[in-house]
């Protein structure tokens, strides 16, 4: 299940780095089978007749006046600001739908209409996070747009022990104790996207499983997971010229009716988006999900997709990571040089030079170094 891909491009001294961790098919305690829908739901249908009515505005009405909290797909149909939320403005949105002052009301065409500052010119976590998709078609839950702009570097050290040791002893197991489906050529791994992604599967995962996770996550338990993936977002940073971003998703497999409790929880803690999809027209949700890797691993990653049976595959979990960053001393020359490969033949490549004072530290049959970036963080070459 597991696939690990990056991309990485240097130009002007600057690094840009895309990977992502997709996780499917796995048995979870928070699904409950049923029989496919054979219709979509529309947003603004509160009373799921087909149509978007006075009467579904009037429901609406009820459950705000009431306090009545709707559910299901109830729910989905009546938050038409897509925010996870029941609330005035989705009132004020479907009146709006009604008096013919808009005409959509579904996800893209309600953020595409949103006052917003230009969007980045490269992906930050949560933003517009939706694949393309036909316009009448929802997501299993309401899923909202992560709000991640706002987060800002504290410059404190954060409580990370357990990723830590996760990354201490799974680096040597995925790069030197497991064959690669490819074959031998580099491996490289994100220890950060596994982990997120791993974190997301406990929650959705029965009691053995999810503790299963929770220990190879070495995590005393659930709550000390999700605290360290919660110290961990806080590193996320984003400002004109350079940013380090996480974004998450869950497709589910329309055949089955899922708990909301676990799913809510994913866009909660995770911040990560759901889609509803259709597993038995594999092609398009394989393009869907392909689609949604490559916007949020800003354009390098566009991977293959391949859904297993749809009557045995319940959700895909899919986590990204995308790192830009520059050095915090840039090298002063690049020169063509004489590279050595593992076989011992000779290549002639370009080779980034500077001159700054350094550790070096020496083990068993490799040496070690680092060029600080900005952001306080430091990029490590082991040779």
């Amino acid at each position: 299940m597991r696939k690990n891909k990056i991309v990485a491009l240097i130009s002007a001294f600057t690094l840009a780095a895309g990977c992502y961790t997709s996780f499917g098919g796995f048995d979870s305690g928070n699904i409950k089978t049923a029989q496919a829908s054979d219709s979509l739901l529309i947003p603004g249908d509160v009373d799921l007749d087909g149509n978007v009515n006075v009467t579904d505005l009037s429901v609406i009405s009820l459950s705000l006046v009431e306090k009545k909290a709707l559910t299901g797909d109830r729910l989905i149909c009546a938050d038409v600001t897509y925010d996870g939320k029941v609330q005035l403005d989705d009132l004020a949105t479907v009146k709006m739908f009604l008096a013919k002052k808009i005409t959509d009301l579904s996800r893209e065409a309600y953020f595409s209409n949103l006052p917003s500052p230009e969007p980045p010119a490269s992906p930050v976590p949560g933003y517009n996070c939706d694949p393309t998709v036909p316009p009448t078609e929802p997501a299993a839950v309401p899923s909202a747009v992560p709000d991640l702009q706002s987060l800002k570097e504290t410059g404190e050290k954060i409580g990370a022990d357990g990723y830590m040791e996760f990354v201490y002893d799974s680096t040597p197991l995925i790069l030197l104790e497991t064959d690669d489906e490819k074959g031998e050529i580099n491996k490289v791994y994100s220890p950060l996207s596994y982990y997120t992604a791993l974190s997301m599967a406990a929650e959705c995962a029965d009691t053995t499983t999810r503790e299963e996770i929770v220990n190879a996550l070495r995590a005393d338990d659930m709550e000390d997971l999700r605290t360290e993936n919660n110290n961990l977002l806080s590193l996320y940073f984003k400002d004109d010229n350079s940013y380090c971003s996480s974004t998450n998703s869950v497709w589910l497999n329309d055949r089955y009716i899922f708990e909301y409790t676990g799913i809510n929880e994913l866009n909660k803690r995770y911040k990560a988006a759901s889609f509803k999809k259709d597993y038995s027209q594999k092609e398009q949700t394989e393009k869907d999900i392909q689609d949604w890797i490559y916007k949020y691993t800003d354009n390098k990653i566009k991977p293959l997709i391949e859904l297993g049976d749809p009557d045995k595959e319940y959700l895909r979990l899919i986590n990204t990571v995308v790192y830009k960053n520059s050095w915090k001393e840039s090298c002063y020359d690049i020169k063509d040089d004489t590279f050595r490969r593992n076989d011992g033949t000779d290549v002639t490549c370009k080779y980034m030079r500077s001159l700054e004072n350094s550790t070096v530290g020496f083990g068993d049959g490799y040496k070690v170094c680092s060029k600080k970036m900005l952001h306080g963080f430091s990029m490590y070459f082991v040779v």
